[in-house]
Parts: structure tokens; C-alpha cells; sequence
């Protein structure tokens, strides 16, 4: 009786390694990347930057964005 309740714990262990590594890192990273790039588009849509500058930011984070999800 004492080998079936190890088995069964190493079996939970190791499943619940392995759930993780199957999900694509992406639920996190992408999220919070995601949230940055909100905050940082309602930051410079608050203070109202000249929109050059603002358009040109706000460009490069959408591509680095796209770039990161393709990565993965």
C-alpha cells in the first residue's frame, strides 16, 4: 500500500510539470505586453505628444508586439 500513493503523487507531479511547457508562453508574456502597450497608448494620448513622435512609438511597439507573438 505504500508504493500506490507515491505513484500517484509522482504521477500528479509530473502531469503537473508538464502543463505548462504545453501552453505557449504567451498567456503571460503576451498579456502583459499587451497591457504595457495600452497603458503606454493612454500615457501618450493623456500628455498629448506631438504625433509624430507619439504615431512613430506607438508603430514600433505594435511591430515589436507582432514580432514576439511570431517568435513564439
Amino acid at each position: 500500500m505504500g508504493s500506490t500513493p507515491s505513484f500517484g503523487t509522482n504521477h500528479f507531479y509530473n502531469t503537473k510539470i508538464e502543463l505548462p511547457k504545453k501552453q505557449p508562453r504567451l498567456s503571460n508574456g503576451g498579456a502583459v505586453f499587451l497591457c504595457v502597450y495600452i497603458a503606454l497608448f493612454l500615457i501618450f494620448k493623456f500628455f498629448l505628444l506631438f504625433s509624430a513622435f507619439y504615431y512613430c512609438i506607438y508603430t514600433v511597439l505594435l511591430i515589436l508586439f507582432v514580432l514576439y507573438t511570431k517568435s513564439l
